[in-house]
């Protein structure tokens, strides 16, 4: 029915369970509250967020340290140079010394993730949830 329509089935909803697979609540609403409306980024306050989200907080990963948004939906970053990730912001308030900067380039030698850029591997004339603005940790090698 999906492949058909594009859309859920009306019985398929969101719910998370505990670890004796006890329902602990389902619906629309259930893992509100600790994603920005943009979907671009994990939010501190979870006191607010639906039961889904209380009893499972959602944390960011090296991704959304890099500046891809939490829907994790990149398949294939462009890249950018180290040099110019380490003046751009992508990796916020840290500074890296020469060392660490030479690390860096040996490790990512094509460059690291520049997630303000659409996907790479999406076909031509496809649109990507990318770019989020939120500029973290870096993260490179362009591919999943």
């Amino acid at each position: 029915q999906w492949l058909d329509t594009h859309r859920r089935p009306a019985a398929v909803q969101d719910a998370c369970f505990d670890d004796s697979g006890g329902l602990i609540a389902a619906g629309p609403a259930v893992f509100d509250g600790e994603i920005s409306a943009d979907g671009s980024q994990v939010l501190a306050d979870t006191a607010n967020g639906g039961p889904c989200t209380q009893a499972y907080p959602i944390y960011g990963d090296a991704r959304t340290e890099a500046g891809e948004n939490v829907a994790d939906s990149v398949f294939a970053c462009q890249l950018q140079p180290v040099d110019r990730a380490l003046n751009n912001g992508t990796y916020g308030e840290v500074s890296f010394d020469e060392a660490q900067t030479a690390r860096l380039e040996q490790i990512f030698p094509q460059g690291v993730c520049d997630y303000t850029r659409p996907d790479a591997a999406l076909p031509h004339g496809q649109i990507s949830g990318h770019g989020s603005g939120h500029h973290g940790g870096g993260h490179g090698g362009g591919q999943r």
